[in-house]
């Protein structure tokens, strides 16, 4: 009896082995393909507005999913996304990179559909062979695009889904004393991940804050982020730090239940437009 326990215990700790040498799945991972838009939504919680004009490089975004794809074994949703992604002249370059490199993963576009129409025969055969996904959000000035645009993208057998977005909301609280256990556990995304130039963030508030920033001279913190090249780090390391929070949660609204809303109207970059601290002007 004694013996067969043993070999039981045995088989156990095999398996507690096995499981602690797989690499890890992320269950979701955004990356900008541009930083930049051809809209000028206000109070856009990318800060596409206030950002630079910026084509990521085609070299350095597959070199970061090479490395990603060494420290985990799966990611269970990639979107690509900016910005306004299919401003990018070499958008199929992104496509092809992320499914080669992670052929299980489900690949989405987010896109605000205005150039639909315009684009090639070879994005939407690059689409459609690939099975991506145009994730389309629909603003108030093209509703009525809404029915012509999805009828583009079946039309070329491409998957579409429709989020329609008429309010937008301040996204900061640039006086760093929102709770941040109950912005944690509140958190609208869970799981969450943004990898951008050799970094995975838990958030995109850290990854792209630097916009807010500089345009109105804060020092939100944007530095909890881990380094994908780091020879120490490993794929539950990247898990680990999706899991938890930071110090840039506490210039979060996320869990706030007073955060203002408003219409959606163009930009006029007025501080305001994200920031609860300051008097908000419509």
């Amino acid at each position: 009896m004694e013996s067969k326990a043993i070999i039981k215990n045995n088989k156990n700790r095999n398996q507690i082995r096995r499981i602690i040498r797989l690499k890890p799945v992320l269950p979701y991972v955004e990356m900008h393909v541009v930083d930049h838009c051809n809209l000028n939504c206000k109070g856009c919680s990318h800060f596409s507005p206030i950002a630079d004009e910026l084509f990521t490089d085609i070299n350095e975004f597959t070199s970061d999913l090479q490395q990603l794809s060494r420290l985990v074994s799966n990611i269970e949703v990639i979107r690509l996304m900016g910005g306004e992604p299919l401003l990018h002249p070499n958008i199929t370059d992104f496509i092809h990179s992320a499914k080669f490199l992670f052929p299980n993963s489900d690949v989405h576009i987010v896109s605000n559909g205005v150039l639909l129409p315009t684009m090639t025969n070879e994005f939407w055969n690059t689409c459609r062979q690939n099975s991506i996904c145009i994730d389309l959000t629909i603003y108030p000035p093209f509703v009525e695009k809404e029915k012509t645009w999805i009828e583009i993208a079946r039309s070329n057998r491409v998957k579409v889904r429709i989020a329609e977005k008429p309010n937008f909301s301040a996204i900061i609280n640039s006086r760093g004393d929102s709770e941040t256990k109950r912005i944690s556990e509140k958190c609208i995304f869970p799981g969450f991940a943004m990898v951008r130039q050799g970094k995975l963030y838990h958030c995109w508030m850290p990854a792209l804050v630097h916009y807010f920033n500089r345009q109105y001279d804060e020092s939100i913190p944007n530095k909890d982020y881990l380094e994908i090249y780091d020879q120490k780090i490993t794929g539950w390391d990247l898990l680990s730090q999706i899991e938890k929070g930071s110090e840039t949660c506490k210039y979060c609204t996320s869990g706030w239940h007073n955060v203002p809303f408003f219409q959606w109207t163009k930009s006029t970059h007025n501080k305001a437009e994200w920031d609860v601290a300051s008097s908000f002007v419509n």
